[in-house]
């Protein structure tokens, strides 16, 4: 093997191991990295330990030696100094290397610099993530972690990496909006979604098709709660990008609880749980008998002014609307609960007296 063969990961290896100090030697085969430019370092199994299993990631796991830039890289027990590579994110910027924090790996996933060569993610600490690490540009990323080499493309995921800051960030009071776990598995919390719908919204939209993707990984656990790009997702700037279809379903949840009886005796029961329980149960009727039973189930005067507007949305709503609408209730009702409560508090805002 030429060393214009080497593989992105063979390549990777000698990069870090040189940045960590290792200098270039006579060369000889590894079993990890293959034809090496370094030394030999002795046989595998003194270097590596019983313990050792990332063979599928090894160029030539049937080799009986370990090169020096390998035995460096692989290496090292908790508690020594310096500490083990595979306990530390890393990454070699202009042939230098550094050890990266949270903030670190987010900024050069936001903004890689362009002698940015190496980028590798310590996952869990225990693993060799640098084994999966391949040459960086700014405009590609090939980021090592244990589970795998990550592609991460800048300007592919720019929209990804923004919506997942926005859902981590925190409100003017210091509270929290979404929790890591929410994101990745995708069962948020209701108050979340109510505490800023609309953002919510838009941004659900961009991470969920990506739930599963090591990127989205990668970004939920590296995201900062005050990235500078982030607007207040708890203003009306998000309004925009909610669905058409979502908009006219939350606006005939508005109507109906705005002159619930139900909804003035108990408000917190109201929004916590009763009125996306009773969407649920008539949901799958059609939307003149939708609205019937909802209606009644909200105890709503008839003659109100909240049920003659509900009566003219059912009147303007042709039969192809009405079929989206009751689809999108069914389908997302406990979104569009918290899209009605946004709207609801942002009314209740602007007129302070209002019921």
């Amino acid at each position: 093997m030429t060393t214009t063969e080497r593989t992105p990961r063979s390549r990777a290896r000698e990069i870090l191991a040189t940045a960590l100090g290792v200098r270039l030697g006579a060369g000889c085969s590894c079993c990890v990295c293959g034809d090496s430019p370094f030394d030999g370092a002795g046989p595998r199994k003194k270097a590596l330990g019983i313990g050792f299993s990332d063979w599928a990631a090894c160029e030539a796991p049937t080799a009986p030696d370990l090169c020096t830039g390998c035995a460096r890289l692989l290496g090292g027990r908790p508690g020594d100094v310096p500490p083990p590579p595979r306990t530390r994110s890393l990454a070699v910027v202009e042939g230098a290397l550094l050890v990266l924090d949270y903030a670190d790996v987010w900024g050069l996933l936001v903004d890689p610099p362009q002698g940015l060569s190496i980028l590798s993610w310590a996952t869990s600490k225990q693993r060799h993530h640098i084994l999966y690490a391949e040459p960086c540009t700014p405009t590609h990323l090939r980021i090592g972690s244990d589970q795998g080499t990550i592609t991460f493309i800048p300007s592919r995921d720019a929209p990804l990496s923004l919506a997942v800051a926005t859902l981590r960030t925190v409100d003017a009071k210091g509270f929290g909006w979404c929790a890591r776990d929410d994101i990745l598995s995708g069962r948020y919390r209701p108050a979340a979604i109510a505490r800023g719908a609309s953002a919510w919204t838009a941004c659900e939209a961009i991470i969920a098709p990506r739930r599963g993707d090591p990127v989205l990984d990668l970004l939920v656990a590296h995201a900062p709660t005050d990235d500078p790009r982030v607007l207040s997702p708890f203003s009306e700037t998000f309004q925009s990008m909610i669905d058409p279809t979502d908009a006219r379903a939350a606006d005939l949840l508005v109507r109906l609880a705005k002159d619930s009886g139900y909804r003035s005796t108990h408000g917190k029961e109201f929004w916590a749980g009763v009125f996306a329980r009773r969407v649920q149960r008539h949901a799958g009727r059609v939307l003149p008998v939708f609205v019937a039973r909802m209606l009644a189930d909200l105890s709503v005067a008839p003659h109100s002014s909240g049920a003659l507007s509900v009566v003219e949305f059912v009147r303007e709503t042709d039969d192809a609307d009405a079929t989206n609408i009751m689809m999108t209730l069914r389908e997302r009702t406990q979104l569009l609960v918290a899209l009605a409560y946004d709207q609801q508090q942002a009314a209740k805002l602007a007129r302070p007296n209002a019921a």
